[in-house]
């Protein structure tokens, strides 16, 4: 084999590895939600994951739903596959079913609630700066606390 021979296939290597592991990296690891505080156990926890862009009601980059389930732990939400990045997540024990956080007089919502890093709502939703956290390569967790 000539010298250039073994040059294009050492780079026809090199392009297949690279090609194999750029989708890989691009599709990121798993953020686990760990949710406490569940009281009565009954309904849905639903959760959306966004980026500083979808903070203020915009589109959810990720959304996931786990059952409250049965038993005194926690509940573990997870959203897969996300890309590095700076994320915050809001989520809410849908009690009733109905597949949307109810809220009662002048718009306080009368279902449970978080949002990552326990950040607190004051007069409507945290800032994303105070719920954002990082997400690397390989995931991240959070444990949150419903109010």
């Amino acid at each position: 084999m000539t010298k250039e021979a073994r040059m294009w296939k050492t780079m026809a290597a090199v392009l297949a590895i690279w090609a194999l592991a750029v989708p890989a990296a691009a599709q990121g690891g798993a953020v686990t939600i760990t949710v406490e505080n569940l009281r009565g156990r009954t309904g849905t926890v639903y959760a959306t994951l966004v980026d500083a862009a979808g903070w203020e009601a915009g589109p959810a980059r990720h959304r996931s739903r786990a059952p409250a389930g049965k038993g005194a732990g926690p509940v573990a939400v997870v959203f897969p596959g996300v890309a590095p990045g700076r994320y915050a997540v809001r989520l809410y024990l849908d009690r009733d079913g109905d597949g949307k956080l109810d809220a009662g007089l002048m718009g306080i919502p009368t279902e449970p609630y978080a949002f990552s890093n326990d950040a607190p709502a004051r007069f409507g939703p945290p800032p994303f700066a105070a719920a954002a956290f990082d997400v690397g390569p390989a995931g991240a967790a959070q444990t949150v606390r419903l109010n």
